[in-house]
């Protein structure tokens, strides 16, 4: 195991040195980020497999940070329930609470705004002999007190995952397509031109700490549209997600048997019961 953890290791490090060094041209618009993303899989409805009816309650809460923020430039708290509808897909649906880093002049701490999503998230998964794949199509409604945006997105995943492997590679690409923005009725302003509005490309390893607990270490290379440009900035940094699939509670143990007891026999009484009990006879 710690030699599979230590090659996992070299492959995220050369991995990381590499979209660095395709992330860092001789441009300004370059930048360095960070992304911490972490999740969280409560059962509510389980299954022996990934099946109808499974239904999980996911919580994910998420922090990222750029160096032209000085600090925090994300932060996302996303909750909601997964229901299994077949052995290889999936629907979620969230409710987002999120606040955005706004630019502001070089040197000082930038300010948050908030904004709220509601999302509805179908998911294909399976597996390929030694591969296991997930597609993620999420569609967003974005709402700020300024404005408001549609966007879609889709998510490609490929994990080398033999059956057994507690280190298992893996690379993804995520596009963003913006749909709707309000911003666009108004002249002043200057929002994402519609169309595609992002690119982020993930490779690293996946570590299997325990059977319900992954730890994900990745290298990220984002390229992202600038409103009002026509050229793209790229970002690269550091991936890390901890995912956390808790395991229900085992089924409490059926009660031991009880011995069987002894019934006392009826009192013998007349047929319309003892005197002077709801007997008219008697008084």
């Amino acid at each position: 195991m710690r030699n599979d953890v230590r090659a996992g290791a070299r492959v995220v490090a050369a991995l990381f040195g590499l979209l660095l060094a395709c992330g860092t041209p001789a441009t300004a618009r370059a930048d360095f980020e960070f992304w911490v993303p972490v999740e969280f899989r409560v059962p509510v409805l389980r299954t022996p497999t990934p099946t109808w009816p499974r239904l999980d309650w996911r919580v994910i809460a998420e922090a990222r940070f750029a160096g032209r923020f000085n600090g925090a430039e994300q932060v996302f708290f996303r909750i909601g329930p997964v229901l299994y509808v077949s052995p290889w897909f999936f629907v979620a649906a969230h409710g987002v609470v999120a606040a955005d880093a706004l630019a502001t002049t070089a040197g000082m701490p930038a300010r948050m705004e908030e904004e709220l999503r509601a999302e509805i998230e179908p998911t294909f998964f399976g597996r390929i002999g030694p591969f296991t794949l997930v597609n993620r199509n999420r569609f967003e409604y974005r709402w700020r007190q300024t404005y408001d945006r549609t966007r879609a997105r889709v998510l490609l995943r490929v994990n080398l995952a033999p059956l057994g492997w507690r280190v298992l590679p893996f690379a993804q690409d995520e596009i963003l397509v913006d749909v709707t923005d309000s911003r666009a009725a108004n002249p002043a302003s200057v929002p994402p031109a519609p169309g595609l509005n992002q690119n982020r490309v993930m490779a690293g390893v996946g570590f299997q700490l325990l059977p319900s607990v992954r730890l994900d270490v990745a290298a990220l290379l984002r390229a992202r549209q600038v409103p009002g440009q026509s050229d793209w900035a790229l970002d690269a940094g550091p991936w890390i997600q901890l995912f956390v699939d808790i395991t229900p509670l085992p089924a409490p143990p059926p009660p031991p048997p009880q011995p069987p007891t002894t019934v006392p026999s009826p009192a013998r009484f007349p047929a319309h019961g003892p005197a002077g009990l709801h007997d008219d006879t008697a008084q």
